[in-house]
């Protein structure tokens, strides 16, 4: 008893000593009390330190984590209604650091059975001075096998809100954490607003030293894939990382990464990405800077190539601003390539709405001999309050295009507005356009992007297509080889107008031309069709089915069109005059040309009056043959001579098409003293023509009309016309010629009549099989 009085003595004494000597008063007897009982001081006070010791090591050996689960897992449950269910053994360590193994464990949804979060252990070791001065000092942290189910409601909430805790909770604590590991983790979210899911796995993340103003490296590595949209991909991606929790400011500096993989319509992706970001959450403050990303992928065998440059972005609580966007990208496929350009100066984002001033955009296209080039300008306006919402209100368009087809380089103005609805699938364009001195102007519609309806209006006030068409245009679809149609026409769907008050097309001028056009996925309807041309009224139609092989109709007729307008500017001009109506009945199947013209059926009819026929005058040519009338001498064959002409009041003809042959077409020709009608055959292929004729004299006509060919009334002369359509043979077969006064107007030879060769006859055709 007395040493433990001499103990407490000694140990007054000396801490009175030490307050007499460095503190502002003297303690007395402190000097006395020290010097006599100092050793039973130091003995007691080691004594002292011996019982802790020995309480603290037996408090360890005898301490477990496990005995305390079941006040965990409730402890969790009151806090966050979720069910923590520990599945290994807690591992508790107490020197030199606190550590903590946790082993296997799970966490259930809030009030669900089902599985939030599981995690295979977490290892964790924590300085014990720094807690007694409220410091979380960390040696290391690592996680291994973490698995989360992380949802998106369709109120847009999600399954981990109520477990977040906000920065002002663990504002009292500064942390410092050595370095933090994670490896072998998964995410799986799904998102039910969008019905999409995407997973995470083999997430790797490694960091340095995580303190408050200590800059720290960062590299993380994990696979992505989303079933829906066929994402296969790995990313890899390295930062430096710097926190100030007191200015509440987070940055990731140098940020590099890459992304390698595929979707369901690229492969061979390759995404390289750089930046810095810097934030400030409790003031809702981002900024961005020095953006670059670009990619590499492949479709199919077409290469695609895209950078993305981005100089600066601020987010100023839900508000952007941007300098200097740049977009590049480009696409090849064997000869086809296309380039693009488009740079934003600057850009602003408030209240959802996205309004940028001097959108430029270039673009170069070429497939092989063709190209198209130009610039597109324009103001631009996104809303994004609910689906986005595009507007180019002041869009401007220079483009040049060359094309086989062309005659040069064609280039082109147009001013207008467009505006892309995504809530309603549906855009707008408004446009007016001047190619040299032609004008158009109209509006294309689109609705539901998935499957596309396309309906327009143009009109223009003229166009001269001969001034751009190469001179040798039609050869590319005359050949046999050409597939029809030219274009292609399937998929689509599209309906609308085309107007134009003067159209010029391989030297044909037509006006008022009006058009009602149809595309129904795989069928063509352009109906009706009307124009005046060559000084009548066209109408009609054209249809055209690509379901299996392509089938064509062609139905139009000409009303009181001039002959001699048809045909002008054509080798055969000047030919034919009259005035009358032409109709046309077509159908055909192939796809290509020359299918089709073996395959062509129908009929061509028209009915002229008051006119003339060039190639021989059958008023001359009966008089020529005067003497050998009914003779039985051989036909004369005369080349045909278009000085000559023929006048007639009436011409009808007819040409029956079927298989791609032309037969038994019909020819009637009148005038008030012949009347000329028969019928031949036309092989479309050659241009070859065999037409069996028969010339009647009117039997009623009078000197004073007829003159010398009153004496021929009656007289009936066969005619056959062969050879080309376009250098016809005529044979007059005076020999044979009969009826009427022949005896009085030639006298018959009274010698035997020689045999008379035929003209060559052609080959059989078949008989065209009657429409119905």
């Amino acid at each position: 008893m007395n040493a433990f009085k001499y103990a407490l003595l000694g140990l007054i004494g000396i801490i009175g000593l030490a307050i007499s000597t460095f503190g502002p008063v003297k303690i007395p007897y402190a000097e006395a009390l020290a010097k006599s009982y100092y050793r039973y001081a130091f003995v007691g006070l080691l004594f002292v330190l011996l019982l802790v010791s020995l309480a603290a090591g037996l408090f360890i050996l005898t301490f477990d984590a496990n005995n305390f689960k079941a006040e965990i897992v409730q402890f969790v449950k009151v806090r966050t209604q979720r069910d923590l269910v520990l599945h290994g053994n807690i591992k508790v360590t107490f020197f030199p650091k606190l550590g903590l193994d946790s082993g296997h464990a799970s966490l259930s949804q809030r009030n669900s059975a089902k599985e939030f979060a599981s995690i295979n252990n977490a290892r964790l070791y924590v300085a014990w001075f720094p807690l007694f001065t409220g410091k979380l000092v960390f040696d290391h942290v690592e996680i291994d096998g973490v698995t989360a189910n992380v949802v998106r409601l369709k109120d847009r909430s999600t399954n981990y809100d109520d477990l977040l805790v906000s920065d002002q909770h663990l504002a009292p604590l500064s942390f410092d954490i050595f370095s933090v590991r994670i490896t072998n983790s998964a995410i799986n979210w799904l998102d039910e607003t969008e019905s999409q899911r995407v997973t995470v796995q083999n997430l790797q993340i490694e960091t340095g030293r995580l303190a408050d103003m200590t800059s720290s490296q960062l590299s993380a590595s994990f696979q992505l894939s989303s079933e829906k949209e066929g994402i296969a991909a790995t990313v890899k991606l390295k930062s430096r990382l710097f926190f100030d929790r007191k200015a509440g400011r987070y940055e990731f500096a140098d940020i590099a990464g890459t992304l390698d993989g595929k979707t369901a319509s690229l492969s061979d992706i390759l995404l390289n990405f750089s930046g810095s970001v810097d934030s400030h959450p409790a003031q809702n403050l981002l900024t961005a800077e020095d953006v670059l990303v670009t990619a590499t992928a492949k479709s199919g065998a077409r290469q695609l190539d895209a950078k993305l440059g981005l100089a600066k972005v601020l987010a100023d609580k839900g508000n952007w601003r941007g300098d200097q966007f740049d977009l590049d990208v480009s696409s090849v496929y064997l000869d086809e390539s296309l380039t693009a350009t488009s740079q934003l100066p600057s850009f602003e984002v408030a209240d959802k709405v996205i309004k940028a001033a001097g959108l430029v955009a270039d673009f170069d296209f070429k497939d092989g001999v063709r190209s198209a080039r130009g610039r597109l300008s324009s103001e631009l306006t996104v809303n994004l309050q609910t689906a986005p919402k595009l507007q180019f209100d002041t869009l401007a368009l220079g483009l040049f295009v060359r094309h086989p087809l062309l005659l040069a380089e064609v280039s082109a103005n147009t001013t207008g507005n467009l505006r892309v609805d995504f809530s309603e699938q549906s855009a707008l364009l408004n446009f007016n356009s001047t190619l040299d001195d032609s004008k158009l102007g109209g509006r294309v519609a689109l609705k539901n992007f998935s499957q596309p309806v396309y309906t327009f209006e143009v009109a223009a006030n003229r166009l001269d297509l001969d001034r751009y068409l190469a001179a040798d245009w039609s050869k590319h679809f005359m050949s046999d080889a050409a597939p029809f149609p030219p274009f292609g026409l399937n998929n689509f769907t599209v309906s609308g107008s085309l107007r134009c008050d003067e159209i010029i097309m391989a030297k044909v001028k037509a006006s008022k031309l009006s058009a009602n056009i149809k595309l129904d996925q795989s069928t063509l309807s352009i109906a009706p069709l009307a124009a005046k041309l060559f000084g009548g009224t066209l109408s009609g139609g054209i249809r055209v089915s690509m379901q299996g092989t392509p089938q064509i109709e062609v139905k139009q007729t000409l009303k009181n069109f001039q002959a001699s307008a048809l045909l002008a500017d054509t080798p055969y001009a000047g030919r034919l005059a009259g005035n009358g109506n032409l109709a046309v009945d077509l159908s055909s199947s192939g796809d290509h040309i020359g299918a089709i013209r073996k395959a062509l059926s129908g009929h061509v009819s028209f009915a002229l009056s008051r006119g003339a026929l060039a190639g021989f005058d059958l008023r001359a040519a009966l008089l020529e043959g005067k003497s050998e009338l009914g003779s039985g001498s051989i036909a004369q064959i005369r080349a045909a001579k278009f000085t000559d002409k023929t006048n007639f009041s009436e011409l009808n003809a007819q040409l029956n098409f079927a298989g791609g042959n032309s037969v038994g077409n019909r020819f009637e020709m009148k005038s008030p003293l012949i009347r000329t009608s028969g019928e031949g055959d036309f092989d479309p292929a050659t241009g070859n023509i065999d037409y069996r004729l028969t010339a009647v004299v009117a039997s009623a006509i009078n000197r004073k009309a007829a003159g010398e060919l009153s004496g021929y009334k009656g007289v009936t002369l066969p005619i056959r016309v062969t050879g080309t359509f376009g250098a016809p043979s005529i044979a007059f077969d005076f020999g044979a010629a009969s009826g009427g006064s022949i005896g009085q107007v030639a006298p018959v030879a009274k010698v035997a009549a020689p045999l008379r060769p035929s003209v060559a006859k052609p080959k059989p055709r078949a008989t065209p099989t009657p429409k119905k």
